[in-house]
């Protein structure tokens, strides 16, 4: 049984659209999670007690250590406009 619609679009071009989006979506994702993994390696080679922490308390970790304001205030010697 042949199939008639009203889209312009032939169902082997929106089959070919949606194979495209979806290999693009894959290579979003392995760079997303190939750039997550150096910047966790960075992270432990640097700071290698962060292999012990859970989740929390590394996110604490991280969070203790990026205390912008008084990065800003040691180089500049005043505060941040925000």
């Amino acid at each position: 049984m042949i199939k008639t619609t009203n889209d312009p679009k032939s169902a082997a071009q929106k089959n070919r659209e949606q194979l495209q989006n979806q290999r693009k979506d894959f290579q979003e994702r392995n760079r997303r999670s190939h750039r997550l993994i150096v910047k966790g390696a960075i992270i432990e080679s640097m700071y290698p007690q962060t292999l012990t922490m859970s989740d929390d308390e590394f996110r604490d970790f991280l969070l203790r250590g990026n205390n912008l304001d008084a990065m800003r205030e040691d180089e500049v010697g005043e505060e941040l406009p925000w």
